[in-house]
């Protein structure tokens, strides 16, 4: 696992602390999920703090928060990426989708994850798809849908709902 933490360093020259509802001070994310030695991996870093970040690498031995658990346990990591670097934002375009046509290896699997983090604009709108292969007329597939009284998994006939309406740009 990286870990990009705000350092408590002085402010970039000429830099603001800026945190308004449509931004976070900072974020990152891998371009792959896994590697073997020997490959390469890019972590994507955006930051609007005022400060710099610092970057390292850890082995995860427990990620438990509970407070009776084992807690959180990190082992650094050499790694030729770590130390601090200047904040910088860099935008993400939003809207962008990616078109999986029907494929076996889908249908083979015996468990699978989604996962998204999105920023609903339109949570209004009736049933939107975030994730999904989903069949309605056949009540067959999986999804992960946003509709008026909040987020939705589909799983063939089965729908679980939180029930709470999301929050506009939130």
């Amino acid at each position: 696992m990286v870990v990009v933490e705000s350092s408590r360093m002085q402010p970039q020259k000429g830099a603001e602390q800026t945190m308004t509802k449509q931004n976070i001070p900072l974020v990152g994310y891998a371009d792959r999920l896994s590697v073997t030695p020997g490959e390469s991996i890019s972590f994507k870093v955006s930051s609007t703090s005022a400060f710099a970040y610092d970057a390292r690498l850890v082995r995860v031995a427990s990620c438990d928060p509970n407070p009776d658990g084992p807690g959180i346990i990190e082992h650094s990591m050499e790694a030729s990426f770590t130390g601090s670097y200047p904040s910088r934002t860099q935008s993400v375009h939003l809207g962008s989708y990616l078109k999986i046509h029907n494929t076996e290896i889908l249908d083979d699997l015996g468990s699978f994850t989604l996962c998204a983090t999105i920023w609903s604009t339109t949570p209004k709108r009736g049933l939107q798809g975030i994730l999904s292969r989903y069949d309605p007329g056949q009540k067959r597939g999986f999804a992960l849908a946003i509709k008026e009284d909040g987020a939705m998994a589909l799983l063939g006939n089965q729908c679980i709902s939180v029930g709470k309406p999301l929050i506009e740009r939130r």
